[in-house]
């Protein structure tokens, strides 16, 4: 009998707690308003362990879910564009904040190719050797008696 009233006390304890809440948004390019796909959006936040990471789908849609009530920042980062925080946003219980961003394409877009040839090394050989010129044995200190 005892075990049943404890496990309607755990239930209840439980379920009077604050209950998590979600933001979700839509990331658009700015200067086209075009929805972006694949933008990592990363919530943190000091009631947070750790954070919570998603990906846009096609739409530029992201939803995180499941968050503790609490202060939050959220970074919108991808390699075409210029990355964008916001910060102290506010997520109260059982509430869903709404946070779109607006990106714009990063400036520093530009490949860089380099065409060098690795040094030839001889695999084969075990032996070293070092090329002396003249000025090295002018300038090489010698023991008095040798």
């Amino acid at each position: 009998m005892s075990d049943r009233v404890l496990g309607v006390l755990l239930v209840l304890g439980l379920s009077s707690g604050a209950r998590a809440a979600e933001v979700r948004g839509q990331v658009t390019e700015a200067t086209t308003k075009q929805p972006v796909a694949e933008i990592v959006v990363t919530a943190t936040s000091p009631n947070l362990q750790g954070e919570q990471v998603v990906v846009t789908d096609a739409q530029g849609e992201y939803r995180i879910s499941q968050l503790p009530v609490g202060e939050y920042t959220l970074r919108f980062e991808h390699e075409r564009f210029m990355p964008y925080e916001r910060a102290a946003l506010p997520v109260r219980d059982e509430y869903t904040l709404r946070v779109n961003a607006e990106l714009l394409r990063s400036r520093f877009l530009e490949a860089v190719t380099t065409n060098c040839r690795a040094p030839t090394i001889d695999i084969q050989s075990t032996s070293t050797g070092v090329n002396v010129g003249a000025d090295f044995l002018r300038n090489v200190p010698l023991l008095p008696g040798h």
